[in-house]
């Protein structure tokens, strides 16, 4: 049905950015463990949900401003000085962004590292790289998950729990 469709992926869109991890579905998102389009969708909103209204709107401004000033810059007319020097990023989406892309490639590097290490290949261990990046991701405010959780090697469920407390 179409319709239900839509609505799973409306609502899981939604819960994504809200970071709510809410799913529909009894397993979380791990029937669509692998499934790219889920991933690009999910992963940045999750990102962009994290990242707070505050830093969204310095972003924004930021590029709003220097998409004018390459706009003026390339217009037909009088040359015009511009009255005040560029927008620059803010300290606190500098902060929030550089903990964030730590954090994320941090999370993603030791749990794939650790989940290799420790999985023998014949007790589930084709954890993958784009594996780590979703729990990473998900586990700082989502909720959501793409591998059995209980399925982790207690080292993986450590950095899982660092990540859920920072």
């Amino acid at each position: 049905d179409s319709h239900r469709l839509w609505y799973y992926s409306i609502f899981h869109s939604i819960s994504a950015f809200c970071n709510a991890g809410f799913s529909l579905f009894p397993d979380s998102l791990a029937g669509y463990r692998g499934c790219a389009g889920v991933y690009l969708v999910v992963c940045p909103l999750v990102i962009l949900g994290g990242l707070g209204f505050g830093v969204l709107y310095d972003l924004g401004a930021v590029a709003g401003d220097r998409i004018v000033r390459i706009g003026r810059r390339f217009s037909r007319g009088p040359d015009r000085a511009f009255p005040r020097p560029p927008r620059r990023i803010g300290l606190q989406t500098k902060i929030v962004l550089c903990v964030t892309a730590s954090l994320i490639v941090g999370g993603m590097v030791l749990l794939f590292a650790f989940e290799r290490l420790t999985r023998p290949a014949s007790a589930g261990g084709d954890f993958r790289l784009l594996d780590a990046l979703f729990q990473s991701i998900a586990a700082r405010t989502a909720g959501f998950n793409t591998v059995d959780i209980a399925g982790l090697s207690d080292a993986g469920k450590l950095i899982l729990i660092l990540l859920m407390f920072i």
